[in-house]
């Protein structure tokens, strides 16, 4: 379980992409995909129809999922709210300024673009300075962790397999559904300086 310590609201500037994550269940690569018209705000839902990884230094977008079950509308917990409108706030002026251009989606790079993986790390790791510490220091996790999070959520709320599998874009067999259910275990990971899975 993710706990932000005392006085870290949803307002604090580095806890928002990774909310993004640990609320709804999304990759990596789609959650700084999703464009800006995706989201709508009045149903507390997003629809999920590309991905945008990165490799080596290239961005490739894609808009032809793995999977049908990867293609799917994603509900927006009512605690991740203020963390999704400030995002979609945040980029409207540059939207505005750029006749959508720049800043098109709900996750964006420092100047507008797509968000790269070196920043999304730089985000995590001031995520997890804000996160309450066990005995022996920071809780360490990746974004793969936070689907985890999202996952024991949904469960602990009475969510059936398939809405869960619905939310995370698995496929529903045997396999994704003790995937999904797997605790969420924080520890030290080695930094390679690679990708992630998205899983």
């Amino acid at each position: 379980m993710i706990v932000y310590k005392r006085g870290v609201t949803s307002r604090d500037p580095f806890t928002a992409r990774p909310r993004d994550l640990a609320f709804t269940g999304l990759r990596w690569e789609e959650a700084v995909a999703v464009p800006i018209g995706n989201v709508i705000l009045d149903s507390q839902s997003m629809r999920i129809d590309r991905t945008a990884s990165e490799s080596g230094g290239r961005r490739d977008v894609r808009e032809d999922m793995k999977t049908r079950a990867a293609e799917r509308t994603v509900m927006i917990p009512d605690i991740a709210m203020p963390a999704i409108r400030r995002l979609a706030d945040r980029g409207a002026p540059g939207r505005a300024s750029s006749d959508g251009r720049l800043h098109g989606r709900l996750i964006n790079g420092d100047r507008g673009g797509y968000l790269g993986y070196a920043t999304w790390r730089k985000y995590l790791r001031f995520a997890q300075g804000y996160t309450a510490a066990a005995l022996d220091g920071i809780v360490s996790y990746t974004a793969h962790e936070l689907r985890h999070v999202c996952a024991s959520l949904l469960i602990a709320s009475g969510a059936s397999d398939i809405q869960v599998a619905h939310q995370m874009g698995a496929q529903q067999d045997r396999d994704d559904q003790e995937h999904l259910r797997a605790p969420v275990r924080p520890g030290p990971h080695v930094d390679s300086g690679c990708h992630e899975p998205g899983g």
